[in-house]
């Protein structure tokens, strides 16, 4: 999914969490590159991190569950909404997703030379008291670690 679908979606997960007292939790997931590709510039554009993501985005829907969602934002970044799952649940999410990485990396040579880093933002809402989607998304940004995977 994308924006268009994220902000109504997401605004009714928190509400429905809050509303039952269950848990919800999110992942916010950015890729960067560490290097230029100097021989081929175009490759660390814009459109080639997108493409990548996209393709992460079709592996990581398959280490998600039917009732997670996934989204891909326009700036690039990929938010995973996680209902009634405990922040340890996100963490082995969090964990696939570098392992797929790595095993993406393995298959494409082109990868590894860019070194591509994945950065996590996880927080873990209770549902016991009242957070935006706004907070939501601000928490992600501040929670966020850099993560790397080689």
């Amino acid at each position: 999914y994308g924006d268009t679908y994220f902000f109504p979606r997401a605004s009714y997960e928190i509400a429905r969490a809050r509303r039952f007292r269950r848990w919800l939790s999110a992942l916010l997931v950015d890729l960067d590159f560490l290097k230029r590709n100097e021989a081929d510039p175009k490759a660390t554009s814009e459109a080639n991190r997108r493409e990548l993501l996209l393709a992460l985005c079709s592996r990581f829907n398959k280490e998600i569950r039917e009732t997670d969602l996934a989204f891909l934002l326009q700036d690039n970044s990929l938010c995973i909404l996680l209902p009634e799952t405990p922040q340890s649940g996100a963490k082995t999410v969090m964990g696939r997703m570098k392992e797929t990485l790595s095993h993406m990396m393995k298959d494409n040579d082109r990868l590894i030379s860019l070194e591509p880093h994945l950065q996590f933002g996880l927080h873990f809402y209770s549902g016991n008291e009242d957070m935006s989607l706004p907070e939501l998304l601000e928490a992600l940004r501040t929670s966020k670690q850099q993560t790397s995977v080689a």
